[in-house]
């Protein structure tokens, strides 16, 4: 929809504002045509967007998607299927029947609590579109288990229907008792809590990647090799240069 080429050399503003006016002229002349075919065919739209409306479920590549609002989205047909965003959940502010379906499995363990489902669409010429949502209940669930070693190697030994994620309390465990959760193979990640403080007093346990903004991972790692926070400019340059490569990689995706 907006090239490389295109955004090169202009702020994230304007890309933002040249992206939504192409996409708001994509669904404006898709309307038109379709106004123009038989009136009494079903209308199905199936775009990859990010509605600026609705919630990320955890798990998406938040940088290289532009939001747009729902009001862009055209009116007068059966149902508009939606994917990007993981979280099940209908659009609110469009003037048609919308929904993300969400994925079919927790895609990061941000969208541990999230339970999955896929929507069956019952859509019939003169007659709004009927949407029967189906709860998922087979495969693997992602758990994340906090405690001491001890604590958590009790709580995973009975989680084999679940990929599981265990938070160790930096508290001496014995490293057999570290060895011996990471052995497990429902285990999928292994990691320590960060005991520092954060804001308010209360203990930081970071969550998954995908969950992240780039910019914050960024600062992380800048400030762990330099010992200092980066400025403010360098922290927009990173973000702008992070933007292009995410584009063009996007673009040069088969």
């Amino acid at each position: 929809m907006l090239s490389a080429a295109e955004g090169a050399g202009t702020s994230e503003d304007v890309r933002l504002s040249t992206y939504q006016g192409k996409v708001q002229d994509y669904f404006r002349a898709l309307a038109e045509t379709m106004q123009r075919q038989d009136r009494q065919a079903v209308t199905l739209i199936l775009a990859h967007l990010h509605i600026a409306e609705c919630e990320f479920g955890g798990g998406e590549w938040r940088s290289s998607v532009f939001p747009v609002s729902a009001a862009m989205l055209p009116p007068h047909v059966h149902y508009i299927a939606l994917g990007h965003l993981h979280k099940p959940q209908p659009v609110t502010g469009a003037k048609a029947q919308a929904r993300y379906a969400g994925s079919i499995l927790q895609m990061d363990f941000g969208e541990r609590e999230q339970q999955k489902s896929v929507c069956v669409i019952d859509a019939r010429p003169g007659k709004p579109a009927t949407i029967s949502q189906v709860t998922l209940s087979k495969g693997k669930w992602l758990l994340r288990r906090n405690g001491t070693a001890e604590a958590v190697l009790a709580q995973v030994a009975d989680c084999a229907d679940a990929w599981v994620e265990a938070v160790l309390q930096p508290d001496g465990s014995p490293t057999e008792l570290v060895e011996r959760i990471r052995a497990l193979p429902h285990v999928v990640a292994l990691r320590f809590e960060d005991v520092a403080l954060a804001e308010g007093g209360e203990r930081n346990t970071y969550r998954g990647l995908g969950e992240r903004p780039a910019t914050d991972l960024f600062r992380e790692y800048y400030k762990t090799k330099r010992k200092a926070d980066p400025g403010p400019d360098l922290v927009d340059l990173f973000a702008r240069l992070y933007q292009e490569v995410s584009t063009a990689s996007e673009e040069s995706s088969p």
